[in-house]
């Protein structure tokens, strides 16, 4: 997996190394995929930072809840929904995990097996 971009705050980083090496392993991901996982670890990222927003201002979202902020809620539940939708197309969730048809190491296409090869994992 190649190093996580420099524009990813913690969240986003660690995401993009424990589900990338994941999915680059199983054959999900290949580099035309690149660009949209890295969308998807920018925003866990922002919904990430979102949350800690509301958090630090001393709400903490319910089902019911009265927010204190209601427009930095909704970006948080909006970017949240995006990152899910990311996420499933991904296949990292049981339901769409089905649906997604990974690669193993055996089974690699040319594709998969030429980004190892200049990422080093050979």
């Amino acid at each position: 997996m190649p190093p996580p971009p420099g524009s990813l705050g913690a969240e986003g980083k660690a995401l993009w190394e424990s589900l990338g090496s994941d999915l680059l392993n199983s054959g999900v991901l290949t580099s035309a995929d690149l660009p949209a996982f890295q969308k998807l670890c920018q925003s866990h990222d922002t919904a990430a930072r979102l949350y800690f927003d509301i958090i630090q201002d001393g709400e903490i979202p319910l089902a019911r809840g009265i927010e204190k902020n209601p427009a930095l809620y909704r970006a948080y539940k909006a970017e949240n929904e995006f990152c899910r939708k990311l996420l499933e197309s991904f296949g990292a969730s049981p339901r769409s995990r089905n649906s997604i048809s990974g690669r193993r190491k055996e089974e690699e296409t040319p594709d998969t097996r030429r980004m190892k090869e200049l990422l080093g994992i050979v």
